[in-house]
């Protein structure tokens, strides 16, 4: 005869029974949680203002109309594709669980308040959402946590290194870049180099020539005149201490001021708005020693 507590066991048997058939469909473990998008809605068209925080200075982007500046290094033009390289991907950050859920975890992780690789605000629509952006967390995944929440998840797509601390890697690297093929003449300090028709260049200082020159010598100081590299952004009201003129063939000619400082050179193409600083080892023809380049006999 069954009782009632039979009747119990009975039933909790089936429920048992059901349970192992619904895991053994299953590979005998549970489905694993999906993925989610961390910042729904997010539109990086949307977004007007980058700040990249670091160790470093931090680095303010603003969108200005259709272009982007670095605000915080004199409004000088930004690449717009470098900056669309970090929001892309932040639209479509996913993840399942998060990797870690205290704040004991945060600094090892490198998404803490006070301890991050970066901290990413970004503005949108007039709201400010804050990214940290940590180390590795998993296979080719990195710790990314967002401010309020202690949860972190361990994401593709971004890095710290997707998010420079430097201004000059945010900017085209190229300040100016003058074909040499083009170019006539240039005028620096007591120097005078010219390009003649066969492709040769002759060189004197003070008004006499320099023979036998040694080419091997000239041509690095005309290809750091011809074309420089941003080191970083600089203002623009800095006094010049000197003028080197590129006399282009069948063109107005090009006017470069500079300035010494320290163990950098300011240097500003008078024909744009912006002005850079770039090594003093870029710019070697100021203050050259005349005889190395006459050529050893």
């Amino acid at each position: 005869m069954l009782t009632k507590f039979h009747k119990v066991l009975i039933g909790a048997l089936v429920v048992q029974i059901a349970l192992a058939v619904v895991l053994f469909a299953k590979g005998g473990r549970p489905a694993p949680a999906q993925e989610h998008a961390l910042l729904p809605g997010f539109d990086a068209a949307k977004v007007t203002r980058l700040q990249v925080f670091s160790e470093d200075k931090p680095i303010d982007l603003v969108k200005k109309g259709d272009a982007w500046v670095v605000a915080s290094s004199f409004d000088y033009p930004a690449d717009k594709t470098k900056i669309d390289a970090v929001l892309a991907p932040i639209a479509k950050l996913a993840a399942a669980e998060p990797v870690a859920e205290s704040k004991s975890r945060h600094k090892q992780l490198g998404v803490a308040d006070d301890g991050f690789k970066r901290k990413l605000v970004i503005t949108a629509d007039g709201k400010d959402t804050t990214l940290f952006v940590g180390g590795s967390a998993g296979l080719r995944r990195n710790a990314v946590r967002l401010a309020g929440s202690d949860d972190v998840y361990g994401v593709a797509g971004l890095s710290e290194f997707s998010a420079p601390a430097t201004v000059n890697l945010w900017v085209d690297p190229h300040y100016y870049a003058i074909p040499k093929d083009q170019i006539a003449e240039i005028r620096v300090e007591d120097y005078v180099f010219t390009h003649k028709d066969d492709g040769t260049w002759t060189a004197t200082y003070k008004g006499e020539a320099i023979e036998p020159l040694d080419t091997d010598k000239l041509e690095p100081l005309i290809d750091q005149m011809a074309s420089v590299d941003v080191l970083a952004p600089a203002a623009l009201d800095q006094k010049k201490t000197g003028t080197f003129t590129i006399q282009m063939k069948g063109a107005a000619p090009i006017s470069i001021g500079y300035a010494e400082l320290g163990d950098k050179y300011w240097i500003h193409h008078e024909a744009m708005n912006r002005a850079v600083t770039i090594d003093k080892s870029k710019l070697e023809v100021i203050g050259f020693d005349r005889a190395k380049l006459v050529k050893a006999k």
